[in-house]
C-alpha cells in the first residue's frame, strides 16, 4: 500500500484531528453506547409521528455535535428512511425564534 505522506515531518499520512468528520466515519459512533441508544430512540419515536418537528443541539466545541448529526443523517438514509433530516448552522445574529425559523 503506497500512501502519500502529507506531513512527513510528523510522519503522518493525514492530520488526525478534523473540525468536520470525514464522510467515511458517519456510519458508526465509536464506543458511544448511550448516545447511539438515545439517537435510535429519538429516530424511532420521530418515525412514528405524522408531523414534523425541530430539534436543537448544543454542546461545547469538539464535543461531537457534527459527527452525531451526520450519524443521525446516515441512520435516516439506511434505517429510518421515512425521516428527512435537515441540518443548518445556528444563525450568528439570532434575536428570536423567527430568525431560527427563517434559517431553516
Amino acid at each position: 500500500m503506497n500512501m502519500k505522506v502529507r506531513y512527513p515531518h510528523l510522519h503522518l499520512v493525514d492530520w488526525p484531528f478534523q473540525t468536520v468528520p470525514d464522510e467515511r466515519f458517519y456510519s458508526f459512533m465509536a464506543d458511544r453506547t448511550q448516545p447511539v441508544f438515545d439517537i435510535k430512540t429519538l429516530l424511532r419515536n420521530l418515525s412514528r409521528r405524522p408531523s414534523s418537528s425541530m430539534h436543537l443541539m448544543w454542546a461545547w466545541f469538539g464535543a461531537g455535535k457534527t459527527h452525531t448529526l451526520r450519524h443521525l443523517e446516515y441512520l435516516c438514509k439506511t434505517e429510518f428512511t421515512n425521516i428527512v433530516p435537515i441540518y443548518i448552522e445556528f444563525p450568528k445574529s439570532t434575536k428570536n425564534f423567527l430568525d431560527i425559523y427563517r434559517a431553516f
